[in-house]
């Protein structure tokens, strides 16, 4: 399970346009911090199998590759408004980014969409584009429509990819986070057993 997660997000974060500058390229990785987390494969919570992935991801970063971090539904329960830049979006350091996602504890609800939606306010922000690499284990939560902030994304013309990694979400409707990939020219992919 552990090889396919970190195949999954490589191939997310290697899709990073060919011919790019070095000093571009630009990720922001959301990750889900919601109760459901706490679910467990093979007997190993799924935060902590998505802790150890990050972590040894990270070590393989490309120090010219700018990084950045959002989390959700990690501070309390029942609040869709629980979404935080643990780190912002700048040149990688290791130690900061190692850091935030081992501090992550799953406590809440699913607000993926807005926390796309705060991700992509971070390269508004710093007037770059780049790719979000959305790591959920469930689908939105907190009414939003993931589909329809695709539709958005895409329409400002800013060229911001979704990339989704579906981690054990089988039998769930995962058709809005596909919709939210292609329509901005990313890609959904699985991570299950």
């Amino acid at each position: 399970m552990t090889r396919i997660l970190a195949a999954l997000l490589g191939l997310a974060i290697s899709s990073l346009p060919l011919g790019a500058q070095p000093t571009s390229e630009k990720v922001v990785l959301v990750l889900d911090g919601s109760n459901s987390m706490w679910g467990q494969i093979e007997g190993v919570a799924k935060i902590t199998i998505a802790k150890d992935v990050l972590a040894s991801m990270l070590d393989g970063w490309q120090s010219e590759t700018a990084f950045g971090l959002v989390v959700y539904g990690h501070r309390e329960e029942g609040n869709c408004d629980d979404i935080e830049t643990l780190v912002g979006l700048g040149p990688f350091d290791g130690e900061v980014a190692r850091s935030a996602v081992s501090s992550v504890t799953p406590r809440g609800k699913t607000p993926l969409t807005a926390a796309v939606r705060h991700a992509a306010t971070l390269f508004a922000q710093s007037g770059a584009t780049g790719r979000i690499v959305l790591l959920t284990d469930g689908i939105e939560t907190c009414k939003g429509d993931p589909c329809q902030l695709g539709e958005e994304l895409a329409a400002q013309g800013v060229g911001l990819a979704v990339h989704i990694v579906g981690f054990d979400m089988t039998g769930q409707d995962v058709s809005p986070l596909r919709c939210l990939a292609e329509v901005t020219g990313g890609s959904y992919r699985d991570a299950s057993d």
